[in-house]
Parts: C-alpha cells; structure tokens; sequence
C-alpha cells in the first residue's frame, strides 16, 4: 500500500498551498488509498457470451467486488489462496443459454467461479502423505431481485487420482468442499462434496438472493488439484427489497378498485351538489 507523504515534506515542497488545498489533497489521496484497497471489478461483461476473465490471485484484496451481469461477488480473505498458489487465478465466467424472453433475462443461464491453482496444488510425496495440504476460500454472491439463486454445483479437476494414502484420513486423495450459508457465520444449509475430481451436478438451494460460499480442499500426498468451479444458475423469485412494494393480491387488487370507482363516484356527486348550489 502506498502511505501518503508525511505533512512535513509537503510542506516543505509546497510551501505556498493554502490549508483548504492542503485538506482537498489529503482527501482524495485517501480516497485513492480505499481505492486501492478494494475495487468493484467488472467481470465477463459481453453480453450474450461466453467471455471467461481472470484476476491473479496476487491482486486479490479482502472487499474486492466482481460485478458479473446481475451477480455481484465479494470475496473474504485471500490469504489462503495466495498461500496456495500466488500464481493462481479467480476466474468468472458467465455462459447464457436459450431461451432467453428479454434482453437482460439471465434464468437460464449458468455463472462460474473458478478457483485455478498455478502452478497445481500437490501435497508431496506419496510416501510421506502423513502431511495433506488444506486451505479455504470464501465469499459473499448476491443477486438482484426480481431473481433469485435457483440452484449450485461444484467440480474439481484434479490430477492422476493415486492410491489413498495409508494414513487415518478418509478415503479419498483430493476433496473440495462447498458450504453454503444465509449468514456470514451461520449454519450451512446446503454442503457439496467433489471427491477426487467427481462432478455433484446442480442441487437445488432455494429461492435466496444472497448467499455465504465457503470453499475448502485437502489434498493427500502425491496426489494434485488443478482447479475447482462453482457454478449458480437462477430463477424468478425472492422477496422485494425494503421499501418496494410487492404486488397486490388479487382480491386486495379488486377490492382497491371498487374502492376507487366508489370515491370517484363520490367526487361527481359531491361536484354536481355545489354547481345545483351555486345555480
């Protein structure tokens, strides 16, 4: 992070700026430091396609937003990634799909995560597997209403699946772990396993527009993870943010009608009683 200069030195240097230069200064220098700090980012912005973009792990900063089309991802602390792999990858990738009934409609269409390891993440040798390597990665997925999360999925792809270690561990050589939760640190109401590179294909969530991911892999000795993908498609659905209106029942819609013909009823008569007044 680049610290601003200390008043002194700007002083010195500028001796002849008034206190309110001074002050605008020191703001925006702050503002260009929170800047930097975390960014909104856009992400596969062509619409209509397929268009994968990445961002090195290395650039990566705790707040950073990724706006792809309608979903927003706000990721947690890279440390663990960047203690992985500092030469990884964040990939998000949007893939839009018929049919699609208006411009802008995204149901059914599938949004990507991916989390690639470069180089690939390796535990060692096989023949000391006492040791598996373990790290998570989390963050925050919103959407905006009048949609809704429908459904996620999680695959790994992992190297030369090897024989599982003869350590206590269970029996699998890599696994990636997706919990996904309703609050930041609530109990997770949905949990997807992808055992030694194994697809778990699309498991319903709900009708959510927010959601808590957490990512968590282990991988055994002599054994590799290359990438993992999370994957969200969604739906029409959830509830109206606060202070928007949702729609009216049918009766409550009726029935705010008839009460309208009557007021306007009431308004005619109550004109014609003052001009039979006034004649």
């Amino acid at each position: 992070m680049i610290s601003p200069p200390s008043a002194p030195n700007i002083f010195e240097k500028f001796g002849k700026l008034s206190l309110l230069a001074l002050g605008s200064a020191s703001l925006l220098m702050a503002g260009a430091t929170h800047a930097r700090d975390a960014m909104l980012r856009n992400a596969c912005n062509t619409a209509g396609s397929t268009n994968p973009t990445s961002f090195l792990f290395s650039d990566l900063v705790e707040g950073d937003t990724f706006q792809c089309q309608d979903k927003a991802y706000t990721i947690g602390d890279p440390a663990a990634l960047l203690a992985a792999s500092a030469d990884g990858v964040l990939t998000f990738e949007w893939t839009a799909f018929p049919p699609q009934t208006s411009p802008g409609e995204f149901v059914n269409d599938l949004f990507s995560l991916t989390v690639d390891f470069v180089p690939n993440l390796s535990a060692g040798s096989v023949v000391n597997p006492s040791n598996p390597v373990s790290g998570s990665f989390s963050y925050q997925l919103d959407t905006d209403f009048p949609y809704a999360l429908r459904d996620v999925g999680l695959d790994s792809n992992v190297g030369a699946v090897l024989p599982t270690p003869p350590n206590p561990l269970p029996p699998y050589n890599t696994l990636v772990t997706k919990e996904v939760r309703r609050a930041p640190f609530g109990s997770s109401i949905l949990t997807l396993e992808s055992p030694n590179g194994a697809n778990t294909g699309q498991l319903a969530l709900g009708s959510l527009t927010t959601v808590y991911v957490t990512d968590t892999w282990t991988v055994q000795g002599g054994n590799v993870i290359k990438d993992f993908t999370n994957t969200f498609s969604q739906s029409f659905g959830g509830a109206p943010p606060e202070g928007v209106p949702g729609p009216l029942p049918i009766l409550g819609a009726g029935a705010a009608f008839g009460f309208s013909r009557r007021l306007r009823r009431r308004i005619r008569l109550t004109n014609g009683m003052g001009l039979n007044r006034a004649a």
